[in-house]
């Protein structure tokens, strides 16, 4: 498997070639490391991409709550309550 690690780019001048990365290093040239880059970009991906994995398997396990039960007592119209006497006692006017 090849790494992109000895990518680099020369900024010494077109008169300085070097075959390698460690050989511009122990020379002292100015370089551009854009194969490391390339690499630490390639490790985020893959490690991004298997904890997204793992945080939507995490959440698939998770139970989901029920639902509330609708208010089924006869002198309560709702969930915020309402008018406090029984659906017989309520006269038409009022229903309006």
């Amino acid at each position: 498997m090849s790494t992109f690690s000895n990518l680099f780019f020369n900024l010494s001048g077109p008169q300085d070639q070097f075959a390698s990365l460690k050989a511009a290093k122990d020379a002292g040239a100015a370089t551009i490391n854009y194969g490391l880059f390339i690499n630490l970009v390639i490790n985020f991906v893959i490690v991004a991409f298997v904890m997204f994995l793992l945080i939507k398997g995490m959440n698939k396990m998770k139970k989901e709550a029920p639902a509330a039960a609708p208010c089924r007592h006869p002198r309560v119209r709702g969930p915020a309550g309402g008018d406090p006497r029984p659906a017989e006692e309520v006269g038409e006017a009022d229903r309006r």
